[in-house]
């Protein structure tokens, strides 16, 4: 995943999670997200702050935040 931006402070909780993880930033306002797998393949795309995994099976995902103010940051998150 290419962009890096400094001064963006992520954090996906809970994490390793079993159903739901909530985003918080302190960058602005978060217009969607993406959840991507380890291929790069994106399965689902959301607005909400809380991200359902609960379809997925247990792994790793990631995910690219993207913000009302045109940033973007890229996180990871497990599912047990």
């Amino acid at each position: 995943m290419q962009e890096n931006i400094k001064d963006i402070s992520i954090s996906i909780y809970p994490n390793p999670t079993h159903d739901f993880c909530t985003v918080k930033s302190n960058v602005g306002e978060i217009l969607n997200s993406v959840v991507y797998d380890v291929a790069g393949k994106v399965l689902k795309r959301q607005i909400e702050k809380k991200i359902d995994l609960t379809e997925f099976a247990n792994g790793i995902y990631f995910l690219q935040i993207n913000f009302k103010n045109g940033k973007r940051s890229y996180c990871k998150v497990i599912k047990e």
